[in-house]
C-alpha cells in the first residue's frame, strides 16, 4: 500500500476497487467495535488547531467506519471567531469569542448502559487517538485484529472481478 493511498479518504476514492478495499481493510482502525459501542462524537476547531482530530479523520476515520458501518461517527466542528471571513454563508459567521482560548477537541465514546466516556484529545496524536478509542471501547491494541466480515466478503467480491482493461 503506498503512502498516498493510506494519507486521505479522498486518495482511496481515487484507487481502483481492489485496492480501495484492502486499504479500508488493513491498518489502523480496521477494527471491529464491541456491540455496546453506540456512538462516537468528535468535537474540534477545525482550522489552526492541533492536526491529531484532522489527521484521524482524515486517515483511521473511513477505515473505523468501513469495519463497523452501523457505527454513528459524528463530527461537531466547533465554530472559530478568529475566522477573518466576511462571508455570511461561512461555517464560522457569528462565533463568539472564546474566554479561556481555543478550546481542546475531544472524543465522547457512547456504551450501552453506561455513562458517556468523554476524552481530551489536546496533543494526542491520530494513532494515540485511537489507541483512546479502544481502551475506552475495552479493545486493548491493534495487534491481533482480524479482518472484518464484511471486508473479507467484500475483498472474496473484489477478486472476482474482471481487471480493468484499457480501449
Amino acid at each position: 500500500m503506498s503512502s498516498a493511498a493510506s494519507s486521505s479518504s479522498s486518495a482511496i476514492r481515487r484507487l481502483p476497487l481492489r485496492q480501495a478495499l484492502e486499504t479500508l481493510r488493513s491498518g489502523e482502525g480496521s477494527r471491529v467495535l464491541p456491540p455496546t459501542v453506540r456512538g462516537v462524537t468528535f468535537r474540534f476547531v477545525a482550522k489552526d488547531s492541533e492536526p491529531g482530530p484532522r489527521d484521524f479523520l482524515r486517515t483511521i476515520a473511513p477505515r473505523l467506519a468501513y469495519s463497523n458501518p452501523s457505527l454513528p461517527i459524528r463530527v461537531d466542528r466547533i465554530r472559530d471567531p478568529r475566522t477573518k471571513s466576511k462571508d455570511p454563508k461561512s461555517p464560522d459567521a457569528g462565533a463568539q469569542a472564546w474566554d479561556d482560548g481555543v478550546p481542546s477537541g475531544e472524543m465522547v465514546v457512547e456504551l450501552d448502559g453506561q455513562e458517556p466516556r468523554t476524552i481530551s484529545l489536546s496533543k494526542l496524536s491520530a494513532s494515540a487517538i485511537l489507541q483512546e478509542l479502544y481502551t475506552a471501547t475495552g479493545l486493548a491494541s491493534e495487534e491481533g485484529s482480524k479482518p472484518t466480515p464484511i471486508g473479507a466478503e467484500l475483498a472474496e467480491a473484489a477478486r472476482t472481478v474482471p481487471p480493468e482493461t484499457s480501449g
